[in-house]
Formats: C-alpha cells, sequence, structure tokens
C-alpha cells in the first residue's frame, strides 16, 4: 500500500474493506522503499505460511482421536445424567421433604460423578437466588412463574429437573 513520502506498506485484509498495516516485533509498522520490496516481503511471508507442514506421527494421532472420543463420551454421559442428578440431589419423586443427597448422585456415574455434583450444587445456588418477590403474588400460577424462571436461569436442564427444584424451592422459601 503506497504511503506519503514515497514509502510503501504492507497490509492484511480485505482491501475492499478494511486492511491493518503489518507491524515488527515491537509494534512498529513496517515500511518499504517500494512496491517491490513490500511484495516481495509478502510473498516470501506468504510462502513460509504456505510450506509443508511435518508429518503427523500417527501413533500421536490415534491418542488425540482417543483422547477426543473420551471428552465426548463423557460429555454425553454428564448431559444424560444430569437432570437425573439434580432430581436425585433434591429426593424429588423419592421423599416427603427435599434431601442434599450427594452419595445419590456419585452413584449415577463412575466417570462424570463428581462433575455432576458440581452441576448440581450450581443449580441449588442459582435457583437460591431466586426471591419470592421475582415470582409473586402467591396464586395458582405461582408454580409456573417459578418454572420460567428456572427455565431462564438454567436453560440447560429438562422439565423434570426443573420441577425438582421447583419443588425444592417452594418448601424452603412457602412454609
Amino acid at each position: 500500500m503506497a504511503r506519503r513520502r514515497g514509502t510503501y506498506t504492507a497490509t492484511y485484509g480485505d482491501n475492499r474493506e478494511k486492511t491493518t498495516p503489518v507491524t515488527d516485533a515491537e509494534g512498529r509498522e513496517l515500511w518499504f522503499p517500494d512496491e517491490d520490496s513490500a511484495c516481495e516481503w509478502a510473498w516470501e511471508q506468504i510462502q513460509q505460511a504456505r510450506a509443508p507442514r511435518p508429518p503427523v506421527d500417527p501413533d500421536q494421532r490415534a491418542r488425540d482421536v482417543a483422547a477426543g472420543d473420551e471428552i465426548r463420551r463423557r460429555w454425553a454421559e454428564f448431559e444424560a445424567n444430569l437432570d437425573d442428578a439434580v432430581v436425585a440431589f433434591t429426593g424429588f419423586g423419592r421423599v416427603m421433604f427435599p434431601t442434599a443427597d450427594q452419595k445419590e448422585v456419585l452413584v449415577l456415574s463412575n466417570t462424570v460423578g463428581t462433575a455432576l455434583l458440581n452441576a448440581v450444587n450450581e443449580a441449588i445456588r442459582v435457583s437460591d437466588t431466586i426471591t419470592f418477590d421475582e415470582v409473586a403474588p402467591f396464586d395458582t400460577e405461582l408454580r409456573e412463574r417459578l418454572s420460567q424462571r428456572l427455565r431462564v436461569l438454567l436453560p440447560y436442564l429438562g422439565p423434570t429437573a426443573v420441577e425438582a427444584l421447583g419443588w425444592r424451592w417452594g418448601f424452603l422459601n412457602l412454609r
């Protein structure tokens, strides 16, 4: 790109929208005495960027793929058990009063039980921030307003987990 005083600078970006001057390690704009020098420098940079990559070790690649597969498997297991973990923790549907049963959560999964417990504790913490004023008045629609608020705050939870948290919240805040 031509500059004043007959110098040139190399840029990156799309000239139709926005270009940014190339800078050195200290953040100073690189200037060239003529357009050919700027183009030569840019071409050298492009060739380095497009240089062939070193070959990948097939054993390392297999280990990387296996590690990625394990992460995806654990994430799927975590997602599949999260609602059940909230229900198990609160005791919803099996006891008369809400519980804080960590053991019930941990037995759901040997591999992601601790992560489930952390997620349940966070969901409990978030649900405990709801004040009565946010869902008032005390009428036949209170449960629905509470469920809506929980769904806004915890959109990743399914309907049974939201119902369990609402049941717990009602017991702790409306008695």
